[in-house]
């Protein structure tokens, strides 16, 4: 293991399990851990080819929704250590639209048991794992200086 493997690159804590997630520099770490008991190794997480790097999380007891710099998304089964049946289903069938927009996520939140809302600087979406993907998705204005109301925000002026 080179020093630089085992540089955190992004930590997420799910105060209600009290569990902690650590991306590092090197993906094949990309882990959980389990802090009530004793800080040890709960799950090292499989890695996902091609997805790029680990940016946003949302987690709850089971569930742990990963957002990647490639706008996928992936849900992984806290409980039963291994990739949710949502993401083997449709990691290949996320919309193209969606994953080619220059926006990228800057968080997660899970708003119920079955849905989590991601979010960038301009837009937001909502992911049920109970519903069908599209093939495509409607992409509205997602930058404010497009809209009337946004111009008066041009980075210009700040």
């Amino acid at each position: 293991m080179r020093y630089y493997d085992q540089i955190v690159t992004v930590g997420h804590y799910n105060s209600a399990s009290n569990r902690l997630v650590l991306s590092f520099a090197n993906q094949a770490f990309f882990s959980v851990i389990d802090l009530a008991e004793k800080d040890s190794l709960y799950w090292r997480l499989p890695s996902l080819n091609n997805l790029g790097a680990p940016i946003v999380f949302a987690s709850d007891f089971d569930k742990l929704l990963v957002g990647y710099d490639s706008n996928h998304v992936a849900v992984f089964d806290l409980l039963n250590k291994q990739i949710h049946p949502w993401t083997q289903q449709n990691l290949s069938r996320l919309p193209r639209n969606f994953l080619n927009r220059y926006n990228k996520f800057a968080g997660a939140i899970q708003i119920s048991d079955q849905k989590f809302l991601l979010y960038t600087s301009y837009t937001f979406c909502t992911l049920d794992l109970s519903q069908d993907l599209p093939q495509t998705v409607e992409m509205v204005l997602n930058h404010p200086t497009k809209t009337p109301e946004g111009r008066q925000f041009n980075a210009a002026t700040w």
